[in-house]
C-alpha cells in the first residue's frame, strides 16, 4: 500500500508462526483455535504499535464485518457457530471470517473476565486450570457461557465494550456527507481527511457503504473524489470499498471487478460473470470458489 497500513497483516502472519504452526488445531471444526487467536495477537500486537485505541478500532472493524458475514449467512445457520460440524459439508462451503472475528471477539471478552491477557495450549480445560484457586478470575471463568460462545450460530452472545474514539471521527465525517444537501456549496476539503490513519479511511468509506442506497446521490460521491481523490489512493483496502461504493451508486466509469456488487446490478450480472472466467485461472482455489457461489454459478 505504501503507507504501512498493511503492517498488521505482517504481525497476523508472524504470529501464525505460534497459533497455527507451532499449535494447530486438530481438525478444520476448530479453525477458530487457528484464526481466533492469530486475529486476537495481531490485534495485541498493533495495540503495542500505535496504541491502544487502535487495537479497539481494528475490533470494532472486523465485527462490523463479522455482522455482515452473519447478516449474509442466516444468524441461525450453523456454519457462524465457532466449533463447526463439518459432517457431510465441503470444507471450502465454511470458510469465512467467522473464525477469525467471532472467535478473536471471543478472546477479546475473556480478556476482559480474567482482566489480562488470554494464552491456552488446550484453551478451556487450560485456563480454568490455570485460574484455579486464582480470585477473582477464576470466579469470572464460571460466568463465561461457554457453549453459546463456541456453539450457538449467529453473532457473539456478548459485544466487549470498545473504545470507539477512532471510530467516531469517521462516524462524523461519514454523518456529514450523508446529511449535507448537494444542493448547497460544498463545506468538505482534503483537510477532512488528512489527519485520519489508512484503517479510519477504510472504516469511513465502510460506513458510507452501509447505507448508501438512501443517504448517498451519485452527485455526492464524485464529488468526493473530487475532493479526496480516492481513485489515486494505492492502498487496496481503500480502493476496493472505494470502488464497490463507486459501483452501489452506479457510477459506471468507475466499473472494475467489484464482481459481488456488479452482479446485483441489473445489466451487469454478464459483465460480472465474464470478469470472474477472465481472472479466474489467477485466483486462489478458496477465492474462486466463493466468488462462483456469489455469482450463483455450479463450478
Amino acid at each position: 500500500a505504501g503507507d504501512r497500513s498493511l503492517a498488521d497483516v505482517v504481525a497476523h502472519e508472524i504470529a501464525h508462526s505460534w497459533t497455527g504452526n507451532l499449535v494447530t488445531n486438530c481438525s478444520f471444526e476448530h479453525f477458530w483455535l487457528n484464526e481466533g487467536f492469530t486475529v486476537f495477537v495481531e490485534r495485541k500486537i498493533v495495540g503495542r504499535m500505535r496504541g491502544e485505541a487502535h487495537r479497539h478500532f481494528s475490533a470494532i472493524g472486523g465485527l462490523k464485518e463479522l455482522s455482515e458475514t452473519i447478516k449474509i449467512r442466516g444468524p441461525e445457520n450453523p456454519l457462524t457457530k465457532l466449533v463447526l460440524d463439518l459432517r457431510g459439508v465441503d470444507p471450502d462451503d465454511s470458510f469465512s471470517n467467522i473464525p477469525y472475528e467471532k472467535g478473536s471477539t471471543f478472546l477479546f471478552y475473556l480478556e476482559t473476565v480474567v482482566g489480562g491477557a488470554v494464552s491456552t495450549d488446550d484453551f478451556v480445560s487450560y485456563l480454568k486450570s490455570y485460574f484455579a484457586g486464582k480470585d477473582p478470575q477464576e470466579k469470572a471463568l464460571m460466568t463465561v457461557d461457554w457453549n453459546s460462545w463456541l456453539h450457538t450460530p449467529g453473532m457473539p452472545p456478548i459485544i466487549p465494550k470498545y473504545d470507539s474514539s477512532l471510530s467516531d471521527a469517521c462516524t462524523a465525517l461519514s454523518c456529514r456527507w450523508k446529511e449535507w444537501n448537494s444542493s448547497s456549496s460544498c463545506p468538505f476539503t482534503s483537510q477532512d481527511i488528512k489527519a485520519l490513519t489508512s484503517p479510519q479511511k477504510i472504516e469511513f468509506l465502510a460506513q458510507l457503504l452501509e447505507d448508501c442506497a438512501t443517504q448517498l446521490t451519485l452527485e455526492k460521491v464524485k464529488k468526493m473524489q473530487d475532493v479526496y481523490d480516492f481513485n489515486s489512493y494505492s492502498n487496496s483496502e481503500i480502493k476496493f470499498r472505494w470502488l464497490r461504493l463507486c459501483i452501489k451508486m452506479h457510477w459506471e466509469e468507475q466499473i472494475e471487478k467489484a464482481i459481488q456488487d456488479l452482479n446485483a446490478w441489473d445489466g451487469s450480472r454478464e459483465r460480472a460473470i465474464a470478469a470472474y472466467y477472465k481472472n479466474r485461472a489467477s485466483m486462489m482455489y478458496v477465492t474462486a470458489h466463493t466468488v462462483a457461489t456469489d455469482l450463483g454459478l455450479k463450478e
